[in-house]
């Protein structure tokens, strides 16, 4: 075999070799690239699972304040049932006051007769005497009762006041609510200020991965602990490396056992990267 056969051998042979590395590159890039794309697929159904829940719990507050509005309302209609009943009462009572005033005149003026009458009619006298004392007694009761009723008015009146009256500002206070916490810039979800209200439980971990540029040209940083130890969205975390104090981060999405921050602040020690040591007090 000549000088030039045994070159393009070894030639072909070299050629051979470079294909087959750029195969198993381009084959370790697509498999790369297919576990990237199904993680993010499981991250979009695990954050829509999240929206479910929270719109969920949002439709449940809107039923028990609905509930409570229903209830202050019903309350309010019975106590102005019970007033407008306890008027028709005291109209009642002032008629039967009025008839029985009338009743007493007349049974006056039938004693001033018998008392001019003849002796045989002294007995009759005596009788309506009695009946007027009655009378006169029946008409203090009912005096009475009248005063009463009128005062279980102004009480119910000043009850139903009252009731309308806190209905009116609980409802003013949950808007005003509603529309400090949307000014704010904060979804009005409880699971979604949880972060906010309540401060992060004292906790060190560690960085599982990095991602420049991410939502909103953000830079993501992904931690190894999650909900099951109590982190919540809008806890902030500290980030550093040996004494070196690296930056912070604000968690955004949080799952059972990890939890996705954005970078807030940085330092010039340099850049967090995976394996960097996480924290929630310096």
């Amino acid at each position: 075999m000549s000088t030039v056969g045994k070159v393009l051998i070894v030639a072909q042979i070299g050629f051979s070799i470079l294909l087959m590395a750029f195969a198993a590159g381009v084959s370790s890039v697509q498999t790369n690239w297919k576990a990237k794309e199904k993680t993010a697929r499981e991250e979009l159904n695990k954050s829509k699972s999240t929206l479910q829940v929270a719109q969920t719990e949002l439709q449940k507050e809107r039923t028990q304040v609905a509930a409570v509005q229903k209830n202050l309302k019903n309350a309010a209609d019975k106590a102005q049932g019970e007033a407008d009943a306890a008027k028709t009462k005291n109209r009642q009572l002032d008629a039967r006051l009025k008839q029985t005033s009338t009743e007493l005149e007349n049974t006056r003026a039938e004693a001033d007769i018998a008392g001019q009458e003849s002796r045989a009619r002294r007995e009759e006298a005596v009788s309506l005497r009695d009946i007027n004392a009655q009378l006169h007694q029946s008409r203090d009761q009912l005096i009475t009762q009248n005063r009463e009723q009128a005062e279980k008015i102004v009480n119910l009146d000043q009850a139903s006041k009252t009731m309308v009256a806190k209905h009116n500002d609980l409802l003013n206070q949950y808007a005003v609510l509603q529309k400090f916490i949307r000014v704010k810039g904060f979804d009005p979800d409880p699971k979604e200020l949880a972060g906010l209200v309540e401060p992060p439980p004292v906790l060190e971990t560690v960085v599982n991965s990095t991602k420049k540029g991410g939502r909103n040209g953000q830079d993501l940083v992904e931690i190894d602990m999650g909900s099951d130890v109590g982190l919540a969205k809008g806890h902030k975390l500290f980030v550093y490396r040996g004494p070196k104090y690296l930056g912070s981060i604000r968690l955004e999405m949080v799952d059972y056992r990890t939890a996705v921050g954005v970078v807030i602040s940085s330092t010039k020690n340099g850049e967090i990267r995976r394996g960097d040591n996480v924290t929630t007090k310096l």
